[in-house]
């Protein structure tokens, strides 16, 4: 792990002494990088209290610009197959969650017998609209065995909010599962 001024002092180089200068390409790449580098020291600064946030950050100056390119390539066939799957759709429907909420503290779930971490099952289903940009919302659609709320996630068209805020809305005019509540644990 590297803090904010180990980043920073990384990112100094030779360039102190060419402002303004013509710069080689590799020189031009080096000085992309130091902005980068200080960009990122930057950040790291601003949200030196938000563990998780720091963590990404850092892993994410680690991703090259091929393995960047190759996963805007996947999120772009991502978004192909959800198009296709709404050609004739106005809207996709599914579960907002593939597990109940999970006690505060709790760091893994089994599904389907296999231990899987709960904040990653808990995003499971709502990550490929959020990666291929399509509109989604969830709304209340019951509750489990348990007393605990579930969610019905809609997704739309790429920028047709209005439809999937329409069948959201449509949904709890004709249910009450939005105006009821859980019980709360004792």
């Amino acid at each position: 792990m590297y803090t904010a001024g180990q980043i920073s002092g990384t990112a100094e180089l030779e360039f102190k002494g060419k402002l303004g200068a013509e710069l080689s390409v590799d020189e031009g790449r080096a000085a992309a990088r130091m902005c980068a580098l200080n960009c990122l020291a930057a950040l790291l600064t601003v949200v030196d209290s938000l563990d998780s946030v720091k963590q990404l950050v850092r892993v994410g100056a680690f991703v090259t610009g091929a393995e960047y390119l190759k996963g805007q390539r996947l999120r772009v066939l991502l978004r192909d197959e959800v198009d296709a799957a709404l050609v004739k759709l106005d809207v996709l429907l599914a579960p907002t969650t593939p597990i109940e909420a999970q006690p505060v503290g709790q760091n893994d779930v089994r599904i389907g017998g296999e231990s899987f971490p709960v904040r990653a099952s808990l995003i499971r289903f709502t990550r490929p609209f959020n990666l291929s940009g399509h509109p989604a919302a969830s709304i209340p659609c019951g509750f489990t065995e348990g007393g605990l709320p579930m969610g019905l996630h809609i997704i739309g068209r790429p920028f047709d909010e209005a439809t999937v805020l329409r069948v959201a809305d449509a949904y709890q005019r004709v249910t009450d599962w939005h105006t009821r509540r859980a019980p709360l644990a004792g």
